[in-house]
């Protein structure tokens, strides 16, 4: 069972430059808007595991019960990391097609949520994180320009044949898309 608090995170006025306000509003997949822009865009899938639930997901996504797979990727161009995404599937949701989640061991999330009709993207909401925040402690290793430079979370609910949500956590490094939009010249 999954009781949704998801709604009630709501975007607020936060000062964000122009650059960052394209990429937290963009509606179709960053990894195709980065690669537009750069010419390079790559997925490193860094975990792909089932869990409980934990407080966060309970609190945040409203996931309170049964396991679910969580899927941690970061994005990168011209070897520079761009943002770190965590995908959320609950073990209910994945059960209506284990076959169409199990793709995403090899391939984007951006293929499976962008071209199937069985998934609608329900809402999406955007925040500034802070030394506080939890989603920071997901983070891998990186380099102290690259977090001193803003950290956005991008939190979206995905409904997957009208019956179940799944959801993902994108945390946007303002540092290194700012630098992209200014296209970089090889």
């Amino acid at each position: 069972m999954m009781k949704n608090n998801f709604n009630k995170t709501q975007n607020k006025p936060f000062q964000v430059s122009n650059e960052l306000i394209d990429w937290l509003n963009c509606q179709t997949a960053l990894t195709e808007k980065l690669q537009q822009l750069t010419g390079d865009a790559r997925v490193d899938v860094l975990a792909m595991d089932w869990d409980e639930h934990n407080e966060w997901e309970a609190k945040q996504l409203g996931i309170v019960e049964g396991k679910l797979l969580r899927r941690e990727v970061l994005i990168l161009s011209r070897q520079m990391p761009c943002w770190y995404a965590r995908t959320f599937v609950p073990e209910s949701c994945y059960a209506l097609a284990p076959e169409f989640f199990q793709r995403l061991h090899h391939q984007p999330l951006s293929e499976l949520i962008y071209s199937q009709p069985k998934v609608k993207r329900e809402s999406l909401c955007y925040y500034p994180l802070t030394e506080y925040s939890e989603e920071q402690n997901w983070l891998p290793k990186l380099s102290q320009q690259i977090l001193e430079g803003g950290l956005w979370a991008r939190l979206a609910a995905f409904s997957f044949q009208e019956k179940e949500k799944f959801f993902l956590c994108e945390i946007l490094f303002e540092h290194s898309l700012v630098f992209s939009q200014q296209g970089i010249d090889d």
